[in-house]
Formats: C-alpha cells, structure tokens, sequence
C-alpha cells in the first residue's frame, strides 16, 4: 500500500470530493490547484505522483484530463 503524507492525502481527498469516485471527472492542473491551494506546477507533481502510486488513474488530453480514484486494498 501507497504511503500517504498529508499533502498527498488532502489531494486525493479533493479529487474525491470532485466526483472521481464513482466515475471519471474531467479537471484541468489550474483547477485543481485552486482546489488544493497550491501552485499549478505543484498540482501538476501531486496528480503525477498520486497516479505512478496508484492512487488515481489519470488519462491526458489537451484541455486537461480525466481522472479517476482507484480502489486499492490495505494490508
């Protein structure tokens, strides 16, 4: 299982607050940082490390990208 720091854990926590538990939901990096209060770069680096974790499953596109939480088990 993904370790989880705060920020990361605030993250994925915002991204299911959007809706992408259930289903995708389409976001771009500006609103996301908006959501989590950060730079967009760093919004950016948290989406990447949450999806390379496993925690989300993210398709890009050009005008932003799909994201999804993915159900995952303790140990």
């Amino acid at each position: 299982m993904p370790k989880l720091n705060g920020n990361k854990l605030l993250s994925l926590r915002k991204i299911a607050l959007l809706g992408a538990i259930e289903q995708p939901v389409k976001i771009s990096s500006r609103h996301f940082a908006e959501a989590i209060e950060s730079s967009m770069q760093t919004a950016a680096r948290r989406l990447q490390e949450l999806d390379t974790e496993g925690l989300i499953r993210r398709r890009i596109i050009a005008d932003g990208q799909w994201i999804i939480v993915t159900k995952f088990r303790g140990g």
